[in-house]
């Protein structure tokens, strides 16, 4: 079970009685630090979850996503930011295993009938299945003070027979009424292989999904290992490039830019940019430095131009750069994505 957004592990301990083993991610020091006193052991991760599925890429994929998302906030981002739940729950959707339950409890207003959020749904079905959508009556939560209308999302992860069609119930329910009608849910589907055709108008395509029978089965989920190299693929090669003399320009031109092409290094077959690129006029009497970084990339990204020569360029550096080591004494979360000053 994932929980991208945990806070303080309300919803987490819920998993963690039914006996799930979870994955738990949480971007607010505070609050981390607090579920990693309440869940010793379970990995935890400190990244923006908008973005949960690059993140946790390579990690193993949940069967359960259980999220109460941002409604409208980002981090740092000062103004109301109304896409930010849609990125949760997408980003989080692309994480879940084919045939895998998500379910959400967002704003009132995140719901297909919505004209705003209609869109939304229609495209997330080509790949997943809103099983319900309800309003939550805000009086479930007088007793934590608020009153705030909510709507629980359940979305499998199995191909919707229409991409337009939904099960959304627009009225609020009090708790007694949501408890039985997710009683009445379809049960949770179990791995099995299937060919599922494509009910939005897509090619036909063989999808794994699962088919639940018991409820309580237990699940073995597939991981990607991470001493996996790149260079167990066939088209995976290195960059070749050739280092040439740099040389400033003579003069200034009268204009403030000028036209921007790589300077130090000439790549082989790679293809220049279709857009015309330039720099300050001040920057270009500035020499690069020499690269020495080969990054290892499909061929087909040079061959076909999915990267320009300035592109490849800047892969070369920034690998450059992450190559060496940065002096004195560094922590790294759990993400390898936030890295701290050690202290003394």
């Amino acid at each position: 079970m994932l929980e991208p957004s945990a806070g303080t592990g309300l919803l987490a301990q819920m998993a963690k009685l039914h006996g799930a083993s979870m994955m738990l991610n949480e971007l607010a020091p505070d609050r981390s630090k607090i579920l990693r006193r309440l869940f010793p052991g379970t990995p935890l991760f400190s990244v923006n979850a908008e973005q949960i599925n690059d993140y946790l890429a390579g990690q193993t994929k949940p069967s359960v996503v259980l999220m109460n998302p941002p409604f409208s906030a980002s981090p740092n981002v000062r103004s109301r930011n109304s896409q930010a739940t849609a990125r949760h729950v997408n980003s989080a959707l692309q994480r879940l295993v084919d045939g895998g339950r998500l379910v959400a409890l967002t704003a009132n207003w995140f719901e297909p009938k919505n004209p705003d959020w209609q869109q939304t749904f229609i495209e997330m079905q080509q790949d997943a299945t809103v099983v319900l959508s309800v309003g939550v009556s805000g009086k479930a939560y007088a007793k934590h003070g608020t009153t705030i209308d909510t709507r629980l999302t359940v979305i499998d992860k199995v191909k919707a027979p229409s991409c337009d069609e939904f099960n959304c119930i627009t009225e609020t329910l009090d708790l007694a009424q949501l408890v039985t009608l997710i009683k009445q849910l379809p049960v949770r589907p179990l791995w099995q292989e299937l060919k599922v055709g494509d009910a939005c108008g897509n090619p036909k395509r063989e999808r794994t999904i699962k088919e639940k029978t018991q409820v309580k089965q237990r699940v073995k989920l597939s991981v990607v290992s991470k001493e996996s190299s790149a260079t167990q693929y066939i088209d995976v090669v290195p960059l070749e490039y050739e280092v040439v003399e740099w040389a400033a320009l003579d003069t200034l031109k009268d204009s403030l830019y000028e036209t921007y092409r790589p300077q130090r290094v000439r790549i082989h077959r790679a293809k220049p940019h279709p857009s015309l690129l330039c720099e300050s006029a001040a920057l270009a009497l500035v020499p690069p430095p020499v690269p020495t970084y080969k990054p290892l990339l499909p061929s087909f990204v040079v061959l076909d131009g999915l990267l320009s020569e300035a592109q490849l360029e800047s892969v070369i550096y920034a690998g450059l750069a992450h190559s060496e080591l940065l002096s004195g004494s560094y922590l790294v979360d759990d993400s390898f994505d936030n890295v701290t000053v050690a202290g003394s």
